[in-house]
């Protein structure tokens, strides 16, 4: 867009990386939307283990702040875009920093689930808890897991 603003024809990587970037976010925003509704209409399981409240706040906090994070991007993007609103763009330059923050902590989390506590979030994500299993290399049986 700076070439377009500057009346320099962009060649074809500069289309491609701005088609890409746009594109694939807004099959984010779509998917991002999907999730949401999948997480109303399948809302995980209460956890009853000895974690302090805080932690169960802040593990809210979190996903609330991604899931956010991610249809604000999408938004900005959008209108710093099709706009040209210089305040969308640098709130969407902004916005990436934070959402990589906020993925980063999401991983160290899940490993801390998985490596520390040594309980089931982690597998649970992924879908299968075998699988996860077999990642780390356990030793337990599959049939010792599900009990």
């Amino acid at each position: 867009m700076q070439r377009v603003d500057a009346a320099v024809t962009p060649d074809l990587v500069d289309f491609l990386i701005t088609t890409g970037h746009s594109l694939i976010g807004m099959t984010v925003l779509v998917l991002m939307f999907w999730r949401i509704r999948l997480r109303f209409s399948n809302p995980t399981p209460d956890v009853n283990d000895q974690r302090s409240k805080a932690l169960t706040a802040l593990a809210r906090v979190w996903h609330l702040g991604l899931y956010g994070l991610v249809v604000f991007m999408a938004g900005s993007g959008v209108v710093s875009y099709y706009t040209e609103i210089e305040a969308a763009g640098r709130l969407h330059e902004l916005g990436k920093w934070v959402l990589g923050m906020l993925v980063i902590g999401h991983i160290l989390a899940g490993l801390v689930h998985w490596l520390i506590f040594k309980d089931q979030v982690l597998q649970g994500m992924l879908g299968k808890r075998r699988d996860a299993d077999i990642i780390r290399g356990s030793d337990q049986s599959p049939d010792e897991i599900d009990r």
